[in-house]
């Protein structure tokens, strides 16, 4: 039982450790959609579906603007990013510029 609860207690320890750590820093700052990006892939989704370095910035962008559900982040020919998004109870089209202004399709 003694041993049951202290591998317990070093689950959750580890836990709260990782948790601590992993969280995103904000500085205040809107992300900069031109800042190079630190990811090997950075102009799409990674595998796992979640998008990665300049994605991951045009996402967040469009969250800010209140949208939710991002979903398909990719980067255009014309190089705008290009995503659907939750407005309300509506799906709607919406794309980042490089100055990292959202526009709704």
């Amino acid at each position: 039982m003694q041993r049951t609860l202290l591998t317990l207690a070093l689950i959750v320890a580890a836990g709260s450790a990782i948790a601590q750590t992993s969280g995103a820093r904000t500085t205040g700052n809107p992300p900069d959609v031109n800042q190079p990006s630190t990811s090997v892939d950075a102009n799409t989704a990674n595998a796992s579906g979640h998008p990665t370095g300049q994605a991951l910035i045009a996402q967040k962008r469009i969250e800010a603007d209140g949208y939710k559900n991002v979903q398909g982040i990719a980067l255009g020919s014309d190089g705008l990013w290009h995503g659907r998004a939750m407005r309300g109870s509506s799906e709607v089209q919406v794309t980042v510029d490089k100055q990292g202004n959202v526009t709704q399709q």
